[in-house]
């Protein structure tokens, strides 16, 4: 890890002061006023549900599962914004109830370190921006995907810049079993289609690593997938689904619909089916467990660190954290993995939330730092299509 230093939340109010050393390790925080800040906030009753199903599936005391969830969604909110205004500072986020971080390059400015510190530790780090690392893997992760007998390729990268590729390999083919005797070479090339701030390493498994999942499904399309969340799209209703879910629907929840627009898949794995005339209106509702529904009253992008919960036609109503962003698996970029693999076939598509807040639709599962880990879309993908969550 290269040098970083540290801003304690509240230490920026009003003078500017920057004077803690530079050191190769995370540095002592000055704390501050949000923590306390945090620590008031309370949980809604959406939040207070699902932090109980959360302790249940994590493990932990109920009473933990609050503490660990109380003030994140307000967390979530800045970092979007930070995200927002500050692209090129912008290196990561990481929810933490008691320190939660924001981490900018080194160089970002004042104005983003003021505002990173209302709520947060202020991590100041030589490393390449979110955007930058986000290019750089989905370039890796494509050419693996272009190797001789590759059956997939899962590709993501830390904070540094550093980039793992899993690539699973063809048990019966001899292009493969060539390319796995020269991994390093492999290696070599890969490394050569990136600037050297992003340092390449490949492993070879032919155990599975990774699948989208389509079976069983919600009332959508003949491929019966789950739909996320209900969207306005320019005066239309809409629903937000996966993008390798079917994309010749006509009919959804007893409406006229019709194909609108698919995310390109270097940005994640979502779509768009629209009504097809303005006579149908969009509901603030959304399914969270089985015949249940909860009103969403916001959306805003999952945070590593943070508890989340999704629903899906198979699996139904479970909960995690988020454990990784950045992801790249079977040919679709910019996924979010949680910590533990709480889906199966036929979720795809369906919601990511926390509380009442939409925070993703569902992807598959691949294989992150050694465990199966179910994979989404960050829900903020939807507004780049041109739709936006219809909320309370």
């Amino acid at each position: 890890m290269k040098p970083v230093s540290r801003i304690g939340m509240g230490a920026l109010s009003g003078a500017f002061v920057f004077s803690i050393a530079i050191t190769p390790v995370w540095a002592t925080s000055l704390g501050g006023a949000a923590s306390e800040k945090i620590s008031s906030m309370d949980l809604t009753l959406e939040e207070t549900e699902d932090a109980l199903v959360y302790a249940r599936d994590t493990g932990v005391s109920v009473e933990r599962a609050e503490k660990e969830m109380t003030g994140q969604e307000d967390f979530a909110v800045l970092v979007d914004e930070m995200r927002e205004k500050y692209t090129s500072d912008f290196v990561d986020a990481e929810w933490k109830s008691s320190s939660p971080e924001i981490i900018l390059k080194t160089g970002a400015p004042k104005t983003a370190i003021d505002l990173g510190t209302e709520l947060a530790d202020v991590i100041i780090l030589d490393a390449p921006n979110e955007v930058e690392r986000l290019k750089a893997t989905e370039t890796v992760h494509k050419s693996a995907q272009n190797l001789d007998g590759m059956e997939n390729v899962v590709t993501y990268a830390d904070i540094s810049g550093e980039i793992s590729v899993l690539a699973q390999i063809e048990a019966s083919s001899k292009k493969s079993l060539r390319s796995l005797s020269n991994s390093s070479d492999v290696q070599n090339s890969l490394n050569e289609e990136v600037p050297k701030e992003f340092p390449v390493t490949v492993s070879f498994v032919t155990d599975n690593i990774g699948e989208v999942e389509i079976r069983g499904g919600r009332a959508y399309g003949n491929k019966h997938c789950t739909a996320a969340f209900s969207l306005t799209l320019a005066g239309y209703a809409a629903v937000s689904t996966a993008e390798h879910c079917s994309n010749n629907v006509t009919r959804y929840d007893g409406a006229d619909v019709q194909k609108y627009k698919s995310l390109a898949r270097a940005k994640g794995d979502a779509r768009i089916v629209r009504a097809k005339t303005k006579t149908y209106k969009a509901t603030n509702t959304f399914r969270f467990d089985n015949s249940r529904d909860r009103i969403a009253t916001g959306a805003s992008n999952p945070v590593n660190g943070s508890a989340i919960c999704k629903y899906g036609i198979t699996t139904g109503y479970n909960c995690s954290k988020v454990y990784k962003s950045g992801i790249c698996s079977s040919g679709y970029c910019n996924l979010h993995a949680a910590e533990k693999y709480i889906s199966k076939a036929g979720d795809s598509g369906g919601p990511w939330f926390s509380g009442s807040v939409a925070k993703g639709i569902h992807h598959g599962v691949a294989t992150i730092d050694g465990k199966s880990r179910s994979l989404f879309t960050r829900i903020g993908v939807v507004k780049d299509m041109g739709g936006t969550v219809k909320v309370k």
